[in-house]
């Protein structure tokens, strides 16, 4: 049977859209592979990089201590004062003495890996741990360190060496930080941690260890290893052989 024309068209219009068709789909599909392609050249190189940073011994955490402060107005001493000090004029801070109470630290870190990396455990490290120090006690009426972005608090009168969540009153409550949220750094990334190592009834010397994931592989970076940290707690005063009293750049003997 002979076609009209109509029906001619009709078949010629199908016939355009099939073939529209099937050059949007191989477009979709060149698309779609040159994004996937991209993506794993990135992954390849980005892993790569990374091999070769590890051979060349560069490390996948920066790591960049600043201020130390004692969150407390007590200093105690690790030995006496030396003769030389003239008690009546300056006071300085001797070079042997230890916050009591509570040590705050800052540690800036950064991601140097194009992996990112996954901190997977933050812990203090115990150099030392000695019944609290009593050869003398320095009151020094200073505020303390204003807030920080991320609290980490070490109660070292606990057995658990994991850094702990803070509290509202800004002590370590029985729950490790990274179990209730998690920590990543991207490449060139920075993170400000502010570490609070505290203590009622011993005298500590501590640094840190910071454990992570990148490329599959664990990792760890230690902080303060050279110069661990130092605090102390607070004994009766009766116990202390020395007392002085820091104000006004002056230091007095007060027992």
């Amino acid at each position: 049977m002979a076609e009209d024309g109509s029906g001619q068209e009709r078949k010629t219009a199908t016939a355009r859209t099939t073939v529209t068709s099937k050059v949007v789909a191989i477009l979709v599909a060149s698309g779609a592979l040159a994004t996937l392609t991209g993506l794993v050249l990135n992954r390849f190189f980005d892993t790569a990089l990374d091999q070769g940073a590890d051979a060349l011994g560069a490390a996948a955490i920066r790591s960049y201590p600043q201020a130390t402060r004692c969150e407390s107005a007590h200093l105690a001493l690790t030995a006496p004062l030396s003769p030389t000090i003239d008690i009546g004029k300056t006071a300085p801070r001797p070079a042997n003495t230890v916050c009591v109470g509570n040590l705050v630290t800052d540690v800036v870190i950064e991601g140097n890996r194009n992996e990112q990396i996954l901190i997977t455990a933050i812990n203090a490290v115990i150099h030392r741990s000695e019944p609290m120090l009593t050869t003398g006690l320095i009151h020094v009426p200073e505020g303390g360190p204003g807030p920080g972005p991320v609290l980490l608090g070490f109660d070292f009168d606990r057995p658990d060496t994991a850094a702990m969540a803070l509290g509202d009153d800004g002590k370590p409550i029985d729950q490790p930080f990274l179990d209730r949220t998690s920590l990543t750094l991207a490449y060139a990334e920075k993170l400000r941690l502010r570490f609070a190592g505290r203590t009622a009834a011993k005298y500590v010397q501590w640094s840190i260890k910071i454990d992570f994931l990148v490329g599959g592989q664990v990792q760890t970076v230690r902080l303060f290893d050279e110069e661990p940290l130092q605090v102390t707690g607070f004994a009766p005063l009766t116990q202390y052989r020395e007392r002085y009293e820091a104000q006004d750049g002056t230091l007095t003997r007060t027992a």
